[in-house]
């Protein structure tokens, strides 16, 4: 069973050379690695080509598009059994793709694997464990509305036959996309399982776009249209949770051009409102809900030795 790694890269001079270098020292031999540069305008490409990894092809994009459109280049451009998703700041540990693979092999009736990870900050770690492995789809689907389980697109493996039957990732979506993705799957009634395998450390920085608050309500927006969430009154409180969140957060950093952006973006969503503004206990609802769902789901802890 031949595995590809995905990694989508932009302006990650830093970084790249750490994920790269993880994924050398794996105990799998039978690996492709595709890294589609995202017309970075550091010394990324440069980077990668100086590392002269075998097996690893270097896509170079001429204009800046966004992390699906690079995932789904790499994608064209594998030919693995099995798609792991990598991203450039990121890092795998030894046994990942073998265990993988092994993973795969013994589980004909998997299309998604969806694995914890460890998260590091300033030099500090912190993992988790799912407290279920094979949640029915209509639980999985509520703990993904609820952002309660906590996502790497990192730490997701999926068939290639998946792929071609669901189609490549959406590239109208800019941010949520491993939620967007497995909603997708989801939707195609296809077999998403969690597992508690701790291989890959997701290293974040304060430049991690994930991080940033700039488009969050306009990509939400995207994706409660797309895949019908928030319909009818449901999850009001979740939504006025998420909504808030990311005001707050802009207000918190007295970023007057990110509270603006917002605001915009709010005015124009569709699949949104009402947001009752005034009712900012909704706000502590959501998040009451939110943490209470994540606690029946995962167990937080600090990992002692990750590289074990």
């Amino acid at each position: 069973m031949k595995i590809s790694v995905i990694i989508p890269t932009y302006n990650r001079e830093r970084s790249i050379a750490r994920t790269l270098n993880s994924l050398r020292e794996s105990d799998q031999m039978d690996v492709e690695i595709i890294v589609v540069d995202d017309a970075s305008g550091d010394q990324t490409v440069k980077t990668v080509e100086a590392l002269k990894i075998p097996n690893l092809i270097l896509v170079k994009l001429a204009l800046k598009t966004n992390g699906n459109f690079a995932r789904n280049e790499a994608i064209r451009a594998s030919s693995g059994d099995l798609v792991v998703f990598l991203d450039s700041d990121d890092e795998v540990l030894h046994s990942r793709l073998s265990g993988v693979i092994q993973y795969f092999q013994s589980r004909g009736d998997v299309d998604v694997l969806v694995d914890s990870f460890i998260t590091e900050l300033n030099g500090v770690q912190r993992g988790f464990q799912f407290k279920e492995f094979e949640l029915p789809n209509h639980a999985i689907r509520e703990a993904l509305i609820y952002h309660a389980l906590p996502l790497t697109f990192s730490a997701i493996t999926v068939r290639r036959t998946v792929i071609e039957q669901m189609g490549l990732l959406d590239e109208e979506i800019t941010r949520h996309q491993d939620r967007d993705f497995l909603l997708s799957a989801l939707s195609a009634n296809l077999r998403i399982v969690l597992r508690n395998s701790a291989d890959v450390i997701k290293h974040q920085s304060s430049d991690s776009f994930s991080r940033s608050g700039v488009g969050y309500i306009r990509a939400l927006n995207a994706l409660a249209a797309k895949h019908g969430l928030f319909k009818s009154g449901e999850h009001q409180s979740l939504k006025e949770y998420l909504v808030l969140r990311s005001f707050l957060h802009s207000v918190s950093k007295l970023d007057l051009s990110e509270c603006i952006e917002n605001v915009v973006a709010y005015s124009k969503a569709t699949a949104l409102k009402p947001v009752r503004w005034h009712r900012l206990v909704a706000y502590f609802d959501g998040k009451r809900l939110r943490r209470e769902l994540e606690r029946r789901l995962i167990v937080f802890h600090s990992p002692k030795n990750p590289a074990v």
